[in-house]
């Protein structure tokens, strides 16, 4: 029964977390909301199981605030492939929306950016899921 308390625990430093990050970068839900859209979309068209999924979820939800807490590293400890979807998933994102101050880029310039400058920062198949599953995605939040 220990770890239902740990947990807890975890739960609710997580929010505080989360919740400061929001206050501190206006946008950061929504552009944590997205980039685990995509990035679930992009491991499940990679077949990755249904467990490798939510620990995708996590790490792109957490990405930046798990350095912040060891127990959340450990919780969303991926492997290259997990966290190459992660990234992937968050320079597509800021290029669509424009989240971190960017420009929003057009859905053409996103798609040239993942045909063009994506393939040499990360792994084909990655680039490829995402090209294939971003075209059925509708953008959530702001």
């Amino acid at each position: 029964m220990e770890s239902a308390p740990n947990m807890m625990s975890i739960n609710r430093r997580t929010r505080l977390l989360l919740a400061s990050e929001d206050a501190r970068s206006p946008g950061s839900q929504a552009h944590r909301e997205r980039t685990a859209v995509y990035a679930v979309a992009v491991g499940d068209r990679l077949g990755m199981d249904e467990i490798a999924l939510v620990r995708l979820r996590l790490a792109a939800e957490l990405r930046g605030i798990d350095a912040l807490d060891p127990e959340l590293s450990d919780l969303v400890a991926s492997n290259e492939l997990s966290l190459a979807i992660v990234e992937l998933c968050v320079e597509y994102d800021r290029l669509r929306s424009g989240f971190g101050g960017g420009q929003q880029t057009s859905d053409e310039d996103c798609i040239t950016w993942m045909k063009t400058t994506a393939p040499s920062k990360f792994e084909g198949a990655v680039v490829d899921a995402l090209l294939t599953v971003q075209a059925v995605i509708q953008p959530i939040g702001t």
